[in-house]
């Protein structure tokens, strides 16, 4: 899992000192790669696909597959936008509902798929 609040993923300490917080934007990558990860786009029920990520309902983008596939794979690549990275913005639903969405999503897609932490 990919959030400025866990220290391993603040290096530089910003949150604190340039953020008020860490945010509700979090970023995971799926095992198995591009098509696992549009396939738990496909599979949200309540989590909203969408390509901008600002509203207060919680929304999903698969960055590879939407607003950087245009850009080269050894670009995307050194930017740290894997094929597999999905970017979630955390919305007003209840937690349990959205951790449930999500994980029906993944284990709808395999069983061999799941999120990796980093």
């Amino acid at each position: 899992m990919l959030y400025p609040g866990l220290s391993q993923c603040d290096p530089n300490r910003l949150v604190g000192r340039q953020l008020k917080g860490p945010g509700s934007m979090i970023g995971i990558e799926v095992k198995g790669g591009y098509e696992a990860a549009r396939l738990v786009m496909s599979n949200v029920q309540l989590i909203t696909p969408a390509v901008s990520l600002g509203s207060c309902d919680t929304l999903i983008q698969h960055p590879a597959g939407l607003t950087h596939r245009i850009v080269d794979p050894d670009a995307r690549t050194s930017g740290g936008i894997g094929p597999s990275l999905l970017r979630i913005s955390v919305g007003i639903e209840d937690v349990h509902d959205i951790w449930e969405d999500l994980s029906m999503a993944l284990g709808g897609c395999s069983q061999n798929w799941s999120m990796s932490a980093k």
